[in-house]
């Protein structure tokens, strides 16, 4: 069984990057993997990838030792290197507890891993395994999950999650329905907390979507954790690279007649967004639900009900960026909509646009409730 998952997780890798994370896996010590090099060179040089990772499987499995949670650590030092394949979903862990023991729980791995076991084993059959790595600072896990009469392994039904500690930030891939409100449980009793909220902040780069929802928690005593960790601590990776200033070519024969109005829509700009490089989103979405202007414009559209919707998506290597390229090239007015340059301070790429209730009717549904519930 773990001769056919270390296959499975080494075959998706690189063919570089084989030995590469055999050597920080740490499973085969320095002499060995000398000798598996050698022994590989002699085997596959004019051979695939494939072959080379059934001899690494046959030489791992030969030294003993190899089990579940093991060759868990070696699939979580895959996804550390090859993280933005994954699609993460950030959530928030609420109301946190205020024992000492809670505390404790957040720094120590092997605490974390012990309670989270003793609470999986309440929800999950004894197959289920948990693999917990400390790396870079963070809390990296992997929980597999094997549906209770299938035979073989299950890739679907991993889930991954990374921790920044000792704040409410939890990111996740692979949390599925049928098992999430039982995993959240678990995770919330294991880190010493009560709940677990959904961001409706999804993406491919991790450390983008951590600095999106841990600038939204900075107030209060976390600030002064995160000014800490930016410069000793794993929140150094999140912070943002300082934007190039924008260069304007000088000289005597060229006369940029709208200087004065780019220089505006940069000042603009870099007060609405920061001057530093925006974090990356892959995707923004918003969902519009207002009332029509005016029907008379548009006859055909008289039937058509009260409410306009529809969803409306911008797609790219980084969104953020777009938008702000767009304006600075002159293609948006500036200043942008409200609901662009809000997405940093939202922490969130889902949005509902929609117009605001009136006082009366906020009045109105008010005392309705108050009648229901007596």
């Amino acid at each position: 069984m773990e001769y056919n998952i270390l296959r499975n997780i080494l075959v998706k890798q690189k063919k570089e990057e084989v030995f590469q994370v055999l050597r920080r896996w740490n499973f085969l010590n320095g002499n060995e993997l000398l000798t598996l090099s050698d022994e590989v060179n002699a085997r596959t040089r004019s051979v695939g990838k494939s072959s080379l990772v059934s001899c690494v499987a046959e030489c791992c499995q030969d030294k003993g030792g190899l089990t579940m949670e093991v060759v868990g650590e070696l699939d979580l030092f895959c996804l550390h290197m090859n993280s933005t394949k994954k699609v993460w979903n950030v959530y928030q862990l609420k109301e946190k507890q205020g024992s000492s023991s809670s505390k404790n729980v957040n720094t120590l791995p092997a605490k974390i891993k012990t309670k989270l076991m003793k609470q999986m084993r309440i929800y999950f059959n004894k197959d289920c395994c948990v693999s917990l790595l400390m790396l870079d600072g963070l809390l990296w896990g992997r929980l597999y999950l094997p549906v209770k009469g299938r035979k073989g392994y299950q890739p679907t039904r991993c889930l991954y999650f990374i921790h920044y500690p000792l704040s409410p930030v939890i990111i996740f891939n692979g949390m599925k329905v049928s098992f999430g409100e039982f995993i959240s449980q678990c995770l919330v009793v294991a880190l010493g907390y009560k709940e677990l909220e959904d961001l409706d902040l999804t993406g491919h780069h991790y450390p983008s979507l951590a600095e999106l929802a841990l600038n939204k928690f900075s107030e209060g005593g976390y600030s002064k954790y995160q000014q800490i960790q930016s410069h000793r601590g794993p929140l150094n990776k999140v912070t943002s690279r300082k934007r190039k200033a924008p260069c304007f070519i000088e000289d005597e024969n060229i006369i940029d007649l709208n200087r004065a109005e780019k220089k505006r829509r940069l000042d603009v700009l870099e007060k609405k967004f920061g001057e530093y490089v925006m974090p990356t989103l892959e995707k923004v979405e918003f969902r519009v639900e207002l009332p029509y202007r005016s029907k008379e414009i548009v006859p055909e559209l008289s039937k058509d009900g009260e409410v306009f919707s529809c969803k409306v998506r911008f797609r790219g290597t980084s969104v953020l960026e777009g938008f702000r390229n767009l304006a600075t090239a002159g293609y948006a007015k500036v200043p942008l909509p409200k609901h662009l340059t809000c997405v940093t301070t939202r922490a969130k790429n889902k949005f509902l646009l929609m117009k605001p209730q009136n006082k009366e009717n906020k009045t109105q549904n008010a005392s309705q409730n108050r009648t229901v519930q007596r």
